[in-house]
């Protein structure tokens, strides 16, 4: 049985500010993944209902009062569920555990590194049930 590869090779990003969604866009531009934008809890909620991911980029703390927590946890409600990737400019130890003990895949810091970027999806990925099936977006 193979995947829905519209559903794996799709990133959604939940980050409101220009500079970041400008980064990703020319990032994810240069790969076959899909990038799905959205700057708000509720968004990411309607993008998540309205079209599968299989890779969530989210910032650790949104702007409508929401964090990266209440992501996971809807991300958590979809079968399978997409990975999260923490985005944040202070990247610390706790952060960094917090993410893994409460069920994220990664923490990548901001302002957003390519290689860093492009790895932590990849490797993403790779890390979901039935990816051997397909290849890698990531290149």
């Amino acid at each position: 049985m193979l995947l829905d590869t519209a559903k794996n090779l799709t990133v959604l990003a939940v980050v409101p500010g220009e500079e970041d969604r400008q980064s990703l866009r020319g990032i994810l531009a240069r790969s076959t993944w899909v990038l799905q934008l959205a700057s708000t809890f509720q968004q990411a909620q309607y993008a998540l209902c309205d079209h599968p991911v299989g890779v969530i980029i989210t910032d650790s703390d949104l702007l409508d009062g929401h964090s990266w927590r209440n992501i996971a946890q809807s991300a958590a409600l979809i079968a399978p569920p997409p990975a999260v990737i923490v985005a944040s400019r202070c990247g610390d130890d706790r952060l960094w555990a917090e993410v893994l003990n409460l069920g994220g895949f990664d923490l990548i810091l901001k302002p957003f590194d390519a290689k860093e970027v492009l790895h932590s999806i990849g490797m993403a990925w790779r890390s979901m049930p039935g990816e051997g099936m397909l290849q890698s977006a990531q290149g």
